[in-house]
């Protein structure tokens, strides 16, 4: 993260779960921080097929970011 922020370059934090009260202290070290269970999607669903949703999740976050 050091190096990201001596360049300049945005870090994007992309996890399974993240805690609501630690949303903002993560925010104060990555651009973006991404929780892959959502409303649509729960913790065990997530756990049980945790390449498909982490996949799925990083392409919304990328999508967002290059439109």
């Amino acid at each position: 993260l050091q190096c990201a922020k001596q360049f300049n370059i945005p870090t994007i934090l992309l996890s399974g779960y993240i805690e609501e009260q630690d949303k903002q202290m993560l925010a104060e070290h990555f651009h973006q921080v991404v929780s892959v269970v959502n409303e649509s999607i729960s913790t065990d669903m997530a756990m049980m097929e945790a390449s498909k949703y982490l996949s799925q999740r990083a392409y919304e976050t990328f999508n967002k970011i290059l439109d």
